[in-house]
Parts: C-alpha cells; structure tokens; sequence
C-alpha cells in the first residue's frame, strides 16, 4: 500500500485529470458504461474517495482489465482500462509530469501526443500530429536518397519500467510522485518490471517519452528523422551509411531494453518509401482543405476521436458540409490494403460527424475483413443506427450469426446499437446468451448486461438479475448494478440496496443510477 503527502496531493489538479479521462475514454479499447459514468456524474465522489485512501496511505493499485484487440493481418494485441480510482491517479501523476517530461522532447522529430494550448484538452487531435508527422518523413525522403523505415517489436509490452522511472527523476519530476508511479506500474503489469499497460493518455504520453533518448541520439550523430510513438524514419546520404547506423541504432535501442521488429524494419531507396507512404496523398490534402472551415462542427461531432459511445444525441439536421473530395477518396478504387486503411481511418470519422452515411453498406460488408478497424466501423455506424431500423435490422443478424474471430468485435457491435430506442429481438437472446456463457470475456459480458437490461423482456431482464449471484467476475456484477436504471423504480431500488455496498466501486454505481 502506498500514499502521497497533502502538499502533493493539494498542487494536482483533480478536475482537470477527470475532465481528460472522460475524453480519453471515448477511444478506449474497452468500452465500460458503468465507469463511464461515474466520471461523468460521480467525479466529486471518485475524488473524494481516491484522495481519503492516498492521505491514509491505504492506497493499493488492482490489475488492470485487458482483453484482445485486433491488429492487421488477424493478429491481436492486449488494449486496458484501469479502475476508476487507479485511473484518477494514474491520469493525475502522469499530468503533473507533463511540463517536466515535454521538456525532454524534441518536437522537430517526435510529433505523438503534442500539449494542447486549450486548456480544456490535454493533448492536440491525434491527426493534426499524424499531418505532420507525414510531411517531416516526407521532407526527409526529399532531402536523403536512402531511408529506415523502422517499428519497435511489441512496443508497449517490452518497455523497461525501471529506466521510465529513473528519467522522470532525471527530468525533476518529485520523488514522491515517481514513487507512486512506479508502484502503480509494477501492479498494473503483474508485478513485472517489463511493459506498460496500452490503450490510456498516461501510457501514450509514456511510450512516447522513452523514446526521447532515441531522437537525442539521432540528434547527437547528426540524423535526420521523425517519430509518431514507436513509428520512425531515419534519412541517410547513401546506402553504406543507412546499414552501419542501422547495427549502430538496433545495438542503442537493445541497451534500451528494446528490439526492431524484423518485418516491418528495413532500408529503402526514398522514392520507394515516396511512393508507398504517399502516393495519393494529393487526394488528402484536397480532402483535408474541403474540411478545413468545418473543423469546429466536426470536432464537436467526434472527428479525431469516436465520440460518445453511450449517451450521444444524435443530430439528424444537415451539416451543409461539401465532402466531394472526402466521398472520392473513400470509394477509390485500385489501392493497396494499406492504403485502403488509411483511407478508412481517415474519412470515417469525418463522415460520421458530417451526418454522411454512404458508407453503412461498405462498413458492414468490411466487418470480417478488416476487423483491425472494427473499433472505427462501430463508431460510424452507432451514428446512424438510431435513426436508421435496417442498419439495426443488419446489425442484430451480424451479432445472432456470431461469426466474430474474438470478443473485440463482439463488443463493438454491442455498442453498435445501444443507443438505439429498438434492437431486434435476436440481438436480446444472443447478448443474453453471451452474458452466461463462460467461453465470453469479462468485458464483452459486461456490456451484454446493460444491454439486455435495456431491450429484454421481463423475463430476459430478471434473468440478468439473477446472474448477479452467480457471477465471479466484480466487473461485470458492477455492470448488472449500473444496468438497475432500466429496471422499475421499486426493483431499481431493491437492487441498490441489496448490492449498492458490496464494494467501493459499487457504492460509487449506485449513486448514479
């Protein structure tokens, strides 16, 4: 167990940590309704009650819950969430680092998690940071005739925690806060001081930080290069000189704890990397100057994140906002499966937030094809689907006919159609079906439970209460809890005082339903 002394604990900026998790929360990998919210409207409680267990020195970091998430080519990586009062913690040490970690960054070369200048944001939109990621490997292509392109092996899962550590010390941030830093990231990783968990800002902001040696190395030999997180390229004058830096630059990062990742490191002549990396990127500079005057009503709408998952109102009204050259690159055909997801990432959310739904049909037919972007695909289609009875329709046979390759998709579409008023009846019995079955993660379970809570018959949702008793995992009983709001208000009240106490985190729940 672990503290933090009351002069620390009174110079962090509680708020502020809650206000960004909730932003960050819109892009986890793991979506959990019953945390969702207590940030939204039970942070002062949260605070409250992180702040009682840091001054008492009672404090004790639980696992994080991790599952799956798809990658390219079928593989898949672990994606977390943190337990509320972890998460408060962890958000609010890390942003205390903020000032002391940019320091040590050079922004010529390394352009992931850039500060805001707003104060409402902790970090600028991830894609104006990719823009310019983009043009710095561009320039460097133009300007050297050879180029590494060059990926670190399971990057977040082999960073070193001890050498994090020892440069946030280096950097001046307080002892007492890297104490507590540490302790948090040994618990978070099983007690091993190898990786950090992904999927969260203070990881990001981390992963991003170790990586601070490298471009002060590329700085010191006079290399030029760009980095987006563990994403790098590196120019050279000739070929000779790209293989000696190459031994060189796998020898620094192996010192580092660290590994290239074979496939997906190598050495090309630039008007190759040129050609593969921007080959159509005409077509999106001419889409991003057709957004350029609608970025505010965009970013309102969820363009650079996914937007509220479970309590978003949906805005049905014209944007007015042309995309001609938006639909162009969206339907164009004759492109490289890398290049078909590029264009994915980049133009489904923008369309989601114009109120532009011709792409449902691509975006179904793509779920089992490009699962990697299952995530993306379930945020657009959330938009629509309340508005729009065949996309649920579609949906709910999709989710009945379970031909999913793992719990990631499974859940996404969950969340596909839970904002909806109506779902189909089969979406009800095989989400019910999920929520028994001992073959279904904790996270999917989780989910399944507020939704047939929300869509079940009486019967339906009396078999989810039911469940609470026989369930092991905490997670998803607090997810039946949070799931009481759509009970009526007798039972709701029954179950709020039957498991409302049972734990901290379901005393927190059962405030807000």
């Amino acid at each position: 167990m672990t503290g933090l002394d009351r002069t620390v604990i009174e110079e962090i900026d509680w708020k502020s940590a809650v206000r960004n998790i909730i932003v960050d929360t819109r892009s986890d990998f793991i979506l959990s309704p019953q945390f969702d919210g207590i940030y939204l409207k039970n942070s002062e409680r949260l605070i409250e009650t992180t702040l009682t267990a840091l001054r008492s020195g009672t404090y004790d970091p639980r696992l994080p819950i991790t599952f799956s998430v798809h990658k390219s080519n079928f593989l898949t990586r672990p994606g977390s969430i943190l337990e509320p009062k972890d998460r408060l913690i962890h958000q609010a040490a890390i942003e205390s680092c903020l000032p002391r970690i940019e320091e040590q960054l050079d922004r010529s070369r390394s352009f992931s998690q850039v500060p805001s200048a707003q104060t409402q944001m902790l970090f600028e939109p991830p894609h104006l940071g990719w823009v310019r990621f983009q043009d710095a490997t561009k320039a460097i292509c133009e300007t050297h005739p050879y180029v590494l392109k060059a990926d670190i092996a399971n990057y977040f899962e082999t960073i070193p925690q001890h050498p994090i550590v020892n440069s946030l010390t280096a950097s001046g941030v307080q002892p007492e806060l890297v104490s507590l830093i540490e302790n948090q990231l040994l618990a978070f990783r099983h007690r091993s001081s190898t990786g950090i968990i992904q999927g969260i800002y203070p990881s990001d902001l981390l992963g991003n930080f170790y990586l601070s040696d490298f471009d002060g190395d590329c700085d010191l030999h006079d290399l030029a290069s760009a980095r987006y997180v563990d994403d790098i390229y590196v120019g050279f004058p000739d070929l000779h000189c790209a293989r000696k830096e190459l031994v060189r630059l796998t020898e620094r990062l192996r010192q580092n704890g660290l590994s290239l990742n074979a496939q997906k490191t190598y050495i090309s002549e630039s008007e190759n990397i040129i050609f593969e990396e921007h080959e159509i990127d005409f077509l999106f500079d001419e889409a991003r100057a057709e957004i350029e005057n609608s970025l505010e009503l965009l970013n309102s709408s969820g363009y650079g994140f996914q937007g509220d998952w479970l309590n978003e109102t949906v805005e049905t009204e014209d944007s007015d906002i042309e995309l001609n050259a938006i639909r162009h690159l969206m339907f164009l055909e004759d492109v490289t499966v890398k290049q078909r997801e590029k264009i994915e990432r980049f133009c489904l959310p923008i369309m989601r937030g114009a109120d532009d739904n011709s792409a449902v049909d691509t975006v179904l037919d793509n779920l089992s094809v490009r699962p990697q972007l299952t995530r993306i695909y379930a945020s657009y289609l959330t938009h629509f689907a309340p508005s729009e009875p065949e996309v649920v329709r579609r949906i709910s046979n999709i989710l009945n006919a379970d031909r999913f390759f793992c719990d990631y998709q499974r859940m996404y579409m969950v969340a596909a159609i839970l904002n909806c008023e109506l779902v189909e009846s089969n979406a009800v019995r095989i989400c019910l079906q999920w929520l028994e079955s001992s073959d279904i993660g904790q996270e999917t379970r989780a989910l399944c439970a507020v939704f047939v809570a929300k869509f079940g018959n009486a019967q339906q949702k009396r078999a989810v209460k039911l469940h609470y008793e026989n369930e092991e995992s905490e997670y998803v009983r607090s997810a039946i809890l949070y799931a009481a709001q759509y009970y009526p208000i007798a039972e709701k009240r029954s179950i709020k005082r039957a498991w409302g106490r049972q734990s901290e985190l379901n005393a927190l729940i059962s405030d807000i339903i």
